[in-house]
């Protein structure tokens, strides 16, 4: 036992009772030699940190999931999944109605990386839609179908590089719900072979910025 382990020991104590917020906890030294000094690499605040943060993170991944969740209820129930082949017949066959089936292979319905099926009337407000396209996938008029999967696994590609610009809590705020749904949603309606096939059709360039506000972009 040495006074070295003893103070290292009662700044730790007082860090963790302060919840980590160093101004609080930096009574007898300054907030820099606080963390260099004593708290840095000490096995017992790197644990509780790690704690900490991975009860955040799971937090937050939680919060999106129940945003997701709340969004498909009120906006008539989520992306229609339309699997097999996109050609009309098929998508007739799906239960599309036959000039519906005909749009929606033409591209004629497509919007950011889905399409929809009445941007005349969202299914909460009744009116034209003016939602985001991150929204169109808790939206009942959402109509994704294999031919775009490549775009919607260049729209994760980028939301990947968003969650490295961004803090955990901000990323799971925004892209959470969009990315619940694209990963819970869609791409478990398709097989291996089709993924790995759209992988290879992956568009350099998801347009995120284009469909965010400018205010929003990071």
């Amino acid at each position: 036992m040495s006074f070295n382990r003893i103070k290292t020991s009662m700044e730790v104590r007082r860090t963790k009772r302060m919840g980590g917020h160093l101004p609080s906890a930096a009574k007898s030294n300054t907030m820099p030699v606080l963390f260099r000094h004593y708290l840095s690499g000490d096995p017992v605040i790197t644990s509780w940190a790690e704690e900490v943060l991975g009860e955040a993170l799971a937090g937050a991944e939680q919060a999106a999931l129940l945003a997701h969740e709340r969004a498909v209820r009120t906006a008539g129930g989520g992306p229609r999944v339309l699997t097999g082949p996109a050609d009309a017949a098929a998508l007739t066959k799906a239960g599309l109605a036959p000039s519906a089936a005909r749009q929606v292979a033409d591209g004629a319905l497509d919007t950011g990386w889905s399409a929809c099926a009445d941007h005349d009337c969202h299914p909460l407000t009744q009116q034209p839609c003016q939602v985001s396209f991150l929204d169109c996938f808790h939206c009942g008029n959402c109509l994704v179908t294999r031919d775009h999967l490549p775009r919607l696994l260049a729209l994760l590609d980028a939301l990947a590089q968003r969650r490295r610009e961004l803090s955990e809590e901000q990323w799971w705020q925004r892209y959470g719900p969009a990315w619940v749904a694209i990963r819970q949603d869609i791409l478990t309606r398709f097989t291996p072979a089709e993924l790995e096939q759209a992988q290879t059709r992956k568009p350099h360039d998801a347009l995120l910025d284009l469909a965010e506000n400018p205010w929003e972009a990071p």
